[in-house]
């Protein structure tokens, strides 16, 4: 798995923020829920089409935290330059 960390000073409107970015770049939201392994976090799971691969993205706003990750049996050519594309927006 590859990991991209976001620096943010804080996590305060990111939620619709990223919603907004992946729907203006063609990305659809496939899954949106919370992780067990980061209590209050959200997580999703987007897609490009019927592109093969899914780029999951975390934020954890107890934590100023948000990354992306791309997990080994899911990556497609268009996941790490989506990641670095939406990084470079926030």
């Amino acid at each position: 798995m590859t990991n991209l960390e976001v620096h943010i000073s804080r996590s305060a409107g990111l939620e619709k923020t990223i919603e907004a970015l992946c729907r203006t770049i063609g990305l659809s939201i496939a899954l949106k829920t919370t992780s067990a392994k980061f209590p209050g976090s959200i997580h999703w799971h987007v897609k490009q089409g019927r592109e093969r691969g899914t780029l999951e993205i975390t934020l954890w706003p107890s934590q100023n935290r948000l990354w992306f990750s791309m997990q080994d049996g899911r990556k497609g050519d268009w996941v790490l330059n989506t990641a670095h594309q939406l990084k470079e927006q926030l």
